[in-house]
């Protein structure tokens, strides 16, 4: 099995993927009244496995533009506001494990 962000080997203080995904839905659900929506997720997917917008979009049905510059820009300001600190792309794990 090949080592990745979201493996065994990661135990401890790192957060689970799917568990992070879940805890992020409740807590937008909680901060602006809906789901996350199917971009967000994988951008959030992709973020956590480090990986550029350009591959987020090879492995789903959205366009880069759209996640890059509609999507993108909107989630992180969004989880911006639910961790009471500034959240982008570079620092989305980090600012989530500090959090949960």
């Amino acid at each position: 099995m090949k080592k990745g962000a979201d493996s065994p080997e990661d135990e401890g203080k790192r957060v689970d993927l799917m568990a992070a995904i879940q805890w992020l839905d409740a807590a937008v659900i909680n901060h602006v009244g809906h789901s996350l929506r199917e971009p967000e997720i994988v951008i959030l997917k992709g973020t956590w496995r480090g990986l550029t917008y350009e591959q987020m979009s090879n492995g789903s049905e959205y366009s880069t533009n759209y996640l890059m510059r509609d999507v993108a820009p909107k989630l992180w300001k969004q989880l911006s506001h639910v961790f009471g600190r500034s959240v982008g792309k570079t620092n989305f794990r980090v600012a989530l494990e500090a959090y949960v």
